[in-house]
């Protein structure tokens, strides 16, 4: 029975799903995993993948990213699965992500969330963890912030532990994610994996990790430039909402990742 449940949500992008299909079913180890991804296409559903490993289940285009992760979830999808990747549609496999991602959660129960290296499609980094302004603000550390905050280059290039990373591409143990009773659905569509990481550090007390051997290419928020209005990113609400949720608790750390800090083993 398979493990790891790969689940994305998939809105009137169907030209993204084969490309991603193609390098998951290159890259990755051919058993140990399955792919759910929640179609919710209006003019062009997608068409079942002849591969049963992938599930595709149609839905209304409706929610949040985090209500539609959770319906999943209270649909009791996940119950068979020990581990479970949020993995967004607009990405292609470099490498075997997978492995080295659960890798670390299986060899260390004290690492709750572990986030991928992400590059943009013309190779620049994307990813490579999220530090947080002395404002509050969460940015991902790439070459265009290493000039801009002073982040440390070398940053990027090993396994270390940050507050929160991406949720582009995420893995979590399945139930952690049932621990902390999901994503908080008040989040429109940003900040919600901010959210998520947070409360495995402080809820759950563990980790977050980001893990330099796992390697995707991100074609950043192209099915979200496609969604109605009501379902594009509020940068100020989700700010805001973070802010005021965690007050005392949400720390600038961007000081230590101006120095190397935070190695991960």
């Amino acid at each position: 029975m398979s493990k790891t449940l790969i689940v994305t949500l998939n809105y009137n992008s169907i030209d993204l799903i084969g490309p991603l299909y193609s390098s998951i079913n290159e890259k990755l180890p051919k058993e140990g995993w399955e792919w759910l991804i929640r179609d919710n296409s209006d003019s062009r559903p997608l068409a079942d993948i002849a591969d049963n490993r992938v599930k595709i289940l149609p839905r209304k285009n409706e929610g949040t990213f985090a209500s539609q992760h959770n319906d999943l979830m209270k649909e009791k999808l996940f119950d068979k699965y020990e581990y479970l990747i949020l993995l967004n549609n607009d990405m292609i496999a470099v490498n075997d992500f997978l492995t080295p991602m659960i890798k670390i959660l299986k060899d260390d129960d004290t690492v709750g969330a572990v986030g991928a290296q992400l590059f943009y499609p013309n190779g620049q980094l994307q990813h490579g963890g999220i530090c947080i302004t002395h404002d509050k603000m969460p940015f991902n550390i790439n070459q265009y912030t290493f000039k801009k905050a002073s982040i440390w280059p070398t940053i990027p290039q090993k396994n270390r532990t940050f507050q929160a990373v991406t949720g582009a591409c995420l893995a979590m143990r399945v139930s952690d994610y049932k621990k902390l009773g999901g994503m908080d659905e008040n989040f429109h569509w940003c900040f919600d994996d901010v959210d998520l990481c947070l409360r495995v550090t402080q809820e759950l007390g563990k980790l977050c990790v980001y893990c330099v051997d796992a390697k995707l290419i991100h074609i950043e928020n192209y099915s979200t430039l496609k969604n109605p209005t009501n379902l594009k990113p509020n940068f100020p609400m989700a700010f805001e909402r973070l802010k005021n949720k965690f007050q005392h608790n949400l720390r600038g750390d961007i000081q230590f990742y101006q120095g190397e800090y935070g190695e991960y083993k």
